[in-house]
């Protein structure tokens, strides 16, 4: 069979009732994104057609067919709100020519695409790829001749793209390796000189070069976790925490958020990402919403490095089109990602076969107080008097970060209360470097395109584009671009005045799309979209302005360079084009093997009309990067970004009718002490008090007699007593997140109401290299140990996270070596294990580790435990689960139970019925629950239990007993049980 692919365009109706009559009608608003379940309908009614029978059907793109613009906007702007809506959904799935051909007489929308070009990759192929070159003979004896164990290898995926050849049918990618060893910034130690070609559609290595061999970089110096730093330490700062006394000040209704003067919509889109709409603002003084941003998100991130060596050259990234933007998105961490007071929302996207995959966190929404004077005055000139006038900027921000391969990018939307909106983008992560012999920058006498930044390890130079999409309807749905153009004028010889010069302004309005190719900074001129048909009582046209952040940056390429033709829209920063609905991919719908004929540049091409219409601005971002020794091993944020800002658009300043906010006065009270007095009781009763009651961040002050009530201090030599307490500032905080680095799993550091984590392990698999674990089990956040009486207070107060190691499982407890893509944490019920307290309370904390009879405790009482396996790699089939548990916990059994078993077994194995799916990203939760009762759960949801303690010891015994896989995961185990039963319960 030809292994040309055919490219299924299926749009059809989500609630059609003939597809699935059992589902009402939709009544959501019409652009929120795909559910779960819209998401498994479009794959059963896929599955159920005569599509379905095709093997090579994969689903690589499934998100909402967006419906028409007047469609969306009648629905805002009349009472049909509420209304059942029409769905539509927009699916990209490859078919083999064999495949396709009759099902495309059948199916008026399958399409044949030109060959090569194709969709962005799904996670589970890229995962398949990297593997496959430590089964490869020539890459093991690439490996031998580097020194470097097959173990330490991490491989990593990367898009070939198009440099002129000719009717190219296949799908290809490269794989680039590197050495992880000692340290998780694998990309400092790349195996330079290896390129590997894989065929995509056949998943096999069709092209092999091991051109050079240099030095792989050494791993000291090069993590960044906080756990592998040593001395010298950096200065600290102090903790900070934003306190919000009256509540939060927006309001998420499904995906319309609400704040002071802004009202939008917010969505997910696996490409996208972030996807803002609907933005109104309200104005005051007309007593209505006005509408500012149709639609806006990132279209297009290109990224292109600047090293034409054979490992190099193809090393130019469509992140959005090639990868997904959106699908790359990480979970965001609460108060770290951002702050306490943010909420989170989720997203979903289609996996390979269809199914939905929750991406938890994915954005969160929050109120900055920045410290910041939104404006101010003070004015001195009238005589006796100071008139001082400040208002206090606070706005909201949405944030997403897309966290693809070596570089995360933090994208945030910042709403004013002025009416601007701000969109910035941060760059953090790890540079992509290559191997050299060079030590010392002495050495090098050519040019080696990039920086020395440590021994053997040069950073190449890059670019970084990343092109928004900004459908602008300024007070309505026609506007007109502007560029007012700032130009020097000569003062006439008989006005009479010294002055010999000044600047003036003149507007030219685009007619045409031409005369809206902007080069920013290549003359002196702001740039506005207005609205010719609306003006203020002054006569001016109403609009905003687009006002650029940070240094203005365009491609350097050669027009004829192939990087440069599929993204030849990068030579501006600014493209204006009539809004056409299939426009809205800066790079073209479909960019892996792209030829540049089907992008911004490309549309604008046919000059359309511009002035008075409906049209969309274009704007992108840009960063030459030149990499500096602070960049290394991990790079800080690099931000930049544009604005959004009223320009006549108002009568006036809209702050100036603001109230100004109400201040909310603390306590006047002290700060934390070095050593406070000894009453280990009350601080232990106050510190589980805040635990237990679900606070996030319980900090210690000291309450002095009087000292609160007048907002002073206590006098010099007062002799009275400090009355030590807790200030709650946070409640129902998101739950602390342990992440395990190397597969950068996730595990919640307590679950079940109140299970804490007391080890983790992981079985490390090449394949996990950019994998994200996408879920999450909401939890909430665990406190500190409290070690002795003598303990700073931060000590015993502050929740802080359980600090563990992390094992590697590498036996077959679920499957054979070859399935090498789960991690698994260990629970307890702290209150269930404190009870051995009595029998343990004369051992030392050495004593109780690797005491054979406190783990038979374990084992044996009727504690309630939790196994949580994260399924980070493939999914696996039930039926080859129910086969493995059969295999392994029989042979488990026989060591307590005896042979006389089987039916035990059965009854237990018969839990794991076909209708349960264990697909990549599922979290298995096997939990003891009081009476031996064993709770078997898929994702939350509960497959079955049955009540034995043969069973459940077994189980158990495979992670915390004496016959546990991973050695070092029980160390961990062991050592937080030593600490639960040490902390003293006076």
């Amino acid at each position: 069979m030809s292994s040309q692919l055919w490219l299924l365009f299926l749009s059809f109706l989500l609630f059609h009732p003939l597809l699935h009559p059992c589902l009402p009608l939709s009544s959501a608003h019409p652009l929120d994104p795909l559910t779960a379940a819209e998401i498994s309908t479009i794959r059963r009614v896929i599955q159920s057609s005569h599509l379905g029978a095709s093997k090579s059907l994969a689903f690589h793109y499934v998100g909402l067919d967006e419906p028409d613009k007047p469609d969306v906007l009648a629905w805002a702007q009349s009472g049909t709100r509420g209304r059942r809506q029409r769905r539509r959904a927009f699916v990209v799935a490859p078919l083999r020519r064999g495949d396709a051909r009759d099902r495309r007489r059948r199916h008026r929308r399958l399409r044949r695409l030109r060959p090569g070009l194709s969709r962005f990759r799904t996670l589970e192929e890229l995962e398949a790829a990297a593997a496959l070159p430590l089964n490869y003979t020539p890459f093991v004896e690439s490996a031998r001749r580097r020194g470097v164990a097959l173990s330490d290898v991490v491989c990593s995926t990367f898009t070939a793209g198009w440099f002129g050849e000719a009717g190219r049918g296949r799908r290809r990618l490269k794989l680039l390796c590197f050495v992880a060893g000692e340290t998780a910034n694998f990309y400092m130690r790349p195996m330079e000189g290896i390129t590997v070609v894989v065929d995509l559609d056949e998943m096999r290595i069709i092209g092999y070069r091991d051109r050079v061999v240099v030095p792989v970089p050494k791993a000291e110096g090069t993590d960044y976790r906080a756990a592998k730093q040593r001395p010298p330490f950096a200065p600290e700062t102090k903790p900070g925490v934003v306190v919000q006394p009256a509540g939060k000040g927006f309001r998420i209704d499904g995906h319309v958020i609400r704040w002071s003067n802004w009202d939008f919509h917010l969505s997910y889109d696996a490409r996208a990402g972030l996807v803002v709409s609907l933005a109104s603002v309200y104005d005051a003084e007309k007593g209505a919403r006005r509408r500012v941003l149709y639609r806006g998100y990132v279209s297009e991130v290109f990224v292109p490095y600047m090293d034409p060596a054979e490992e190099w050259y193809f090393r130019t990234f469509f992140d959005a089109g090639e990868y997904g933007f959106g699908l790359w998105a990480s979970p965001l961490e609460p108060m770290t990602d951002c702050p306490a007071n943010a909420e989170f929302m989720d997203g979903y996207y289609a996996a390979q076969d269809g199914e939905p995959v929750k991406l938890p966190n994915v954005f969160c929404v929050f109120e900055r107080y920045s410290g910041d004077a939104a404006w101010r005055h003070t004015e001195l000139g009238i005589p006796k008097q100071m008139i001082s006038e400040v208002r206090q900027e606070v706005s909201l921000v949405v944030r997403m970060v897309g966290a693809l391969g070596n570089y995360d990018y933090v994208t945030d939307w910042e709403f004013k209360t002025s009416g601007s909106i701000k969109v910035g983008v941060s760059l953090t992560g790890i540079l992509e470097v290559k191997g050299t012999p060079y030590t010392h920058t002495d050495q090098i006498t050519t040019d080696v395109h990039g920086s020395l930044l440590a021994e053997n390890t040069i950073a190449v130079y890059h670019d970084h584009f990343v092109t928004y999409y900004l459908d602008l309807d300024i007070d309505g749905l026609n506007n007109t671009f502007i560029k007012s153009k700032l130009k020097t004028a000569r003062v006439a010889d008989s006005s009479g005045v010294p002055r010999r010069s000044y600047w003036t302004v003149t507007r030219e309005a685009a007619n045409m799309e031409a005369d809206a190719h902007v080069e920013i900074g290549s003359v002196p001129a702001e740039l506005l979209v207005v609205n010719p048909n609306k003006k203020t009582k002054m006569g001016n046209h109403v609009g905003y302005r687009l006002i650029a952040n940070g240094v203005p940056v365009a491609s350097l390429l050669s027009d004829d360079d192939y990087p440069q033709m599929r993204a030849s829209y990068g030579k501006k920063q600014v493209w204006v084009t009539p809004y056409n609905k299939s426009e809205k991919w800066a790079a073209g719908l479909y960019v892996d093997n792209s030829r540049g004929d089907d992008n911004l540049a490309a549309w604008s091409q046919r000059n359309r009309a511009i002035k008075n219409v409906d049209i969309v601005v274009w704007h992108t971002v840009g960063f030459h990067h030149i990499p500096y020794q602070e960049d290394f091993p991990l790079m800080p944020m690099l931000s930049s970004g544009f604005e959004l800002r009223p320009s006549n658009f108002f009568e006036s300043n809209p702050l100036i009718r603001l109230r100004s906010t109400k201040q909310t006065h603390l306590p006047n009270c002290t700060l934390i002490p070095p050593k406070p007095p000894q009453m280990p009781a009350l601080r232990r009763a106050m510190a589980a008090a805040a635990v237990g009651a679900g606070v996030g961040l319980a900090i210690s002050i000291a309450l002095e007699p009087g000292a609160c009530a007048s907002g002073r201090g206590r006098k010099a030599g007062s002799e009275a007593s400090p009355v030590w307490a807790t200030l709650s500032l946070v409640k129902s905080l998101p739950p602390k997140i342990i992440v395990e680095p190397r597969s950068g799993t996730k595990f919640p550091s307590v679950v079940d109401g109140g299970r804490r984590l007391l080890g983790v392990g992981h079985l490390r698999g090449t394949a996990l290299r950019r994998a994200i674990n996408l879920r999450t089990t909401a939890a909430a956040t665990v406190g500190a140990s409290l070690e002795s009486a003598d303990a700073p207070w931060s000590q015993t107060c502050v929740a802080s996270p359980i600090t563990l190691n992390t094992g590697t499982r590498k036996t077959s407890f679920l499957g054979p070596n070859d399935f090498d893509g789960y991690a698994f944490g260990v629970y307890a019920d702290e209150s269930d294990v404190k009870r051995l307290r009595k029998k343990y309370s004369t051992f030392s904390v050495s004593e109780l580790k690797g005491n054979k009879e406190l783990i038979a405790d374990l084992l044996d009482q009727d504690l309630r435990m939790t196994i949580s396996l994260q399924i980070v790699n493939r999914g696996l089939s039930i039926g080859y689960l129910r086969d493995t548990f059969a295999k392994v916990v029989g042979n488990e059994l026989q060591k307590y139970g005896g042979s006389n078993n089987k039916e035990l077994l059965q009854r237990f194995t018969s839990i794991f019925t076909d209708e349960h799916k264990l697909l990549r990203n599922s979290i298995f939760d096997l939990s003891r629950e009081p009476g031996y009762i064993l709770r078997i759960r898929i994702n939350g949801k509960e497959m079955g239990k049955m009540e034995s303690n043969l069973i459940c010891k077994p189980l158990l015994d495979l992670y915390v007993g004496k016959n546990a896989y991973d050695k070092q995961a029980l160390q961990d185990i062991q050592s937080t049980l030593a600490s639960i039963l040490q902390e003293r319960s006076d």
